[in-house]
């Protein structure tokens, strides 16, 4: 046990506070109330106590955590995931993505297949594993520095790495090129590597062009021969998830998985992807803090912050509801 495990989890000790705070009657300073000159310096106090603990935060990162993520413990190797460990670690268990790990924490249960298209170190492989062990995980990462962690990752938490690969998905069965942005002074590497030479970490100045193999997701899973049953996909491939959903149509089409995609704001307006999910015929969710939106067609070319959409079979739903809680997602399945 290293010394930031023996600390008390600092989203535990918050959560202690508001237990004690919310026992405690509301004060209500008038302007006759003694307090009432300090107001000023306590409202500075309290900002520059918030600020010097975000920059705390910020400053520095836990190598090698044990954190908790959806209710999941999950165990850091050294020198791997920063990103998540620490905000997970600093701001609790919810921290990371919340919204969107919700969604794909209520898929993941009860699903028999997960495919995780653009793994990464692989945070939702693990997790699902680890919380949902009858489920088949197959995990896709082509960059080989990146894989490595992937791997370190699942054996860290003790999971087999039979089903990690280190390839890409698209629509072709070939060798391509992605574009890794390499930034001065990062811990770790990029989690923007795409393979659109149209992109802006083609044209950028710090930046690594690595031979990967890439594959269909048809091809591929033609040769897996166990049950598929119930499946869940992620996909996050930065801007190339029209390759890699015409490269599964045929996956697609079988097995009606729910598919958690990452559809980034760009100057194309997407219109490739979205022809290609209404050909599908499936119906796109905007995930949101308030639950999931229906997006169509132009809407796409909106401005918008947005970036995670739940794509759902048509079938599943009724033509009428464009709004679903998260509460009410188990429902649709």
């Amino acid at each position: 046990m290293n010394q930031f495990q023996q600390l008390k989890n600092p989203a535990a000790i918050y959560s202690d506070y508001k237990k004690i705070h919310g026992s405690m009657k509301q004060l209500i300073v008038n302007r006759t109330h003694p307090l009432r000159p300090f107001l000023g310096l306590i409202q500075k106090t309290r900002h520059l106590c918030q600020w010097y603990l975000d920059r705390t935060a910020k400053r520095i990162s836990i190598d090698g955590a044990e954190v908790s993520f959806l209710g999941q413990l999950l165990k850091f190797p050294p020198k791997t995931g920063f990103l998540y460990s620490d905000a997970l670690f600093w701001k609790g268990p919810e921290a990371y993505e919340r919204e969107t790990s919700i969604v794909i924490d209520t898929l993941l249960d009860g699903a028999d297949t997960f495919l995780d298209v653009g793994s990464n170190i692989g945070i939702y492989s693990v997790f699902a594993k680890l919380k949902y062990p009858q489920i088949t995980v197959h995990a896709f990462e082509p960059i080989p520095d990146i894989f490595r962690k992937n791997i370190a990752f699942h054996r860290a938490n003790g999971l087999d790495v039979t089903l990690a690969h280190n390839i890409g998905c698209g629509d072709t069965n070939t060798t391509q090129q992605i574009y890794l942005p390499c930034p001065e002074n990062a811990l770790e590497e990029e989690q923007t590597a795409t393979l659109r030479p149209d992109s802006w970490q083609a044209s950028s100045n710090e930046m690594r062009l690595i031979d990967i193999e890439c594959v269909s997701i048809d091809q591929f899973m033609e040769g897996y021969k166990k049950q598929i049953g119930c499946c869940f996909m992620k996909i996050d491939v930065e801007d190339f998830e029209a390759a890699v959903l015409r490269g599964a149509s045929e996956f697609i089409t079988k097995n009606s998985p729910f598919i958690l995609c990452e559809i980034l704001p760009r100057e194309h307006g997407n219109v490739e992807t979205v022809a290609l999910v209404r050909k599908l015929g499936y119906r796109s969710f905007a995930v949101t803090r308030e639950g999931l939106f229906e997006i169509k067609g132009d809407d796409f070319n909106r401005p918008r912050s947005i970036k995670d959409f739940l794509l759902i079979p048509a079938d599943k739903l009724d033509a009428g509801i464009h709004y679903i809680a998260f509460s009410e997602i188990k429902q649709i399945r």
